[in-house]
């Protein structure tokens, strides 16, 4: 798709995106890793036993961030050809405006859900 292809500022937003991110998460587990040491063996267990290493493992603020970032990306991706002007020669080229729209939207959203997955999915280490 052309809006994701041919603009700059969309792979710059990606990438900032997938900093973020991981950054909101590495900080969360950094936090965790620094205080598990002072943690009792009871406390470390009911931690692991209650399922938390999976919701710090992908933050509240970092779920915020990607809505956000994804949401303003697929603005831009879309909306990007009106600016440039090209929007004109893919409407000449299929006039039928909806069906366009339809397609850029299957190719955005299929786009962010693969860059979601790949930024939030589980790490092994």
């Amino acid at each position: 798709m052309a809006g994701l292809r041919s603009l700059r500022s969309t792979w710059i937003a990606y990438g900032a995106t997938a900093l973020a991110v991981i950054a909101f998460n590495a900080g969360t587990a950094y936090d965790t890793y620094g205080s598990w040491p002072e943690r009792s063996a009871a406390d470390r267990a009911g931690f692991v036993r209650a399922g938390i290493p999976l919701q710090e493992a992908f933050t509240a603020n970092a779920a915020m961030v990607i809505m956000l970032a994804l949401g303003a990306i697929g603005a831009v991706a879309i909306i990007g050809e009106y600016s440039t002007g090209t929007i004109r020669t893919r409407f000449a080229a299929v006039p039928a405006r909806r069906s366009v729209m339809a397609a850029k939207t299957v190719v955005v959203t299929a786009v962010t859900t693969v860059f979601g997955a790949i930024v939030a999915g589980p790490r092994s280490g």
